[in-house]
């Protein structure tokens, strides 16, 4: 079974060029290291396809490795994920997962206005395919989302260098640790937003 609620294809994503600015505006280093990796062949272009029954294995060890890789302790097993996945998908998460070659490299959940998950396998870290899979993410949520993520992760980091907002810190309500949370809103929301708040 397909975990979607509207049909949908696999599609390849190319990791698009942020140097070719248009408006005139100085492009900054940071940007321009996409394009540097890319050329030196360490982003990796994935496909992104629907969620199905047969994934469980595979993105459920994702899940937890992943998290892992954060260094945050977190007393969580394989066991206890694998338990928590229907529960989850029962609650209406739409599961995507990103596939290079014949190799699962990583997930996203989303659900109502929320990115409830972001996981990319520890190998394939650090090559491009967090950033497909958030760009992926704007194109299906154009209206906008929130998520949340620990405050000690680096993810913090990419997620404001992708252009979402840092919002309010709170804690885990299981384990403890604080977490952050970051909203992405489309440039012509924002600037509505903006307008009305002057």
């Amino acid at each position: 079974m397909i975990n979607s609620d509207f049909a949908i294809r696999s599609i390849k994503v190319n990791l698009p060029c942020r140097c070719d600015s248009t408006d005139g505006k100085q492009v900054s280093a940071e940007i321009c290291r996409a394009c540097a990796a890319k050329e030196d062949g360490q982003i990796t272009e994935i496909t992104i396809r629907p969620y199905a029954d047969e994934d469980v294995d595979v993105v459920t060890s994702i899940w937890l490795g992943s998290w892992q890789s954060t260094g945050i302790p977190a007393p969580v097993t394989l066991e206890e994920l694998r338990a928590r996945w229907p529960r989850e998908l029962g609650k209406g998460w739409i599961v995507f997962v990103a596939i290079d070659g014949n190799q699962t490299a990583g997930f996203l959940a989303l659900h109502k206005d929320v990115l409830e998950q972001l996981f990319i396998a520890p190998d394939y870290q650090s090559r491009g395919i967090g950033k497909q899979m958030l760009d992926f993410t704007k194109a299906r949520m154009p209206e906008g989302f929130h998520l949340t993520t620990a405050l000690q992760s680096r993810a913090g980091r990419f997620y404001e260098r992708e252009g979402l907002r840092r919002g309010e810190i709170s804690t885990h309500a299981r384990f403890g640790h604080q977490i952050v949370r970051y909203d992405w809103l489309p440039v012509n929301e924002v600037l509505t937003k903006r307008d009305y708040q002057s």
